[in-house]
């Protein structure tokens, strides 16, 4: 089980996660911000990892793979992460905001449903501190 905690411009993450996506929204299902690999493609809404990655052995065989575990393995590329700052990204990661006030930053008693995607699929649902 992942917690998260928000704070002003802050996700924190326990356990630390290597994160293929993650996105935050209000309860009331209006996109806050996602978060996802700087190299990503989008297709329609969906935001997609890296098209340059690629799948296979070191002798160079195709690999299959099971939806759980071509997440893990395209996680391995990413950092663990335990915090987030939502004004500094690190490198690898860029991100999207919906239609939200800018500056932005995570209101103290409110409700967020946060969605991430990495080594593990996994929802939650924090208040801001």
């Amino acid at each position: 089980m992942t917690i998260v905690e928000l704070s002003q411009h802050t996700i924190a993450l326990d356990p630390p996660q290597r994160l293929l996506t993650l996105e935050v929204m209000t309860e009331e299902n209006q996109l806050c911000l996602r978060i996802f690999p700087i190299d990503g493609v989008e297709v329609g809404d969906v935001r997609l990892v890296s098209k340059s990655s690629t799948l296979g052995s070191t002798a160079g065989e195709r690999v299959e793979y099971d939806s759980m575990s071509l997440m893990r393995h395209l996680s391995e590329a990413f950092p663990q992460l335990a915090q987030i700052d939502i004004r500094n990204l690190p490198s690898e990661y860029r991100i999207s905001f919906g239609a939200v006030p800018s500056p932005f930053h995570f209101e103290a008693g409110k409700r967020y449903r946060i969605s991430g995607v990495g080594e593990d699929v996994w929802e939650a649902i924090a208040v801001a501190k």
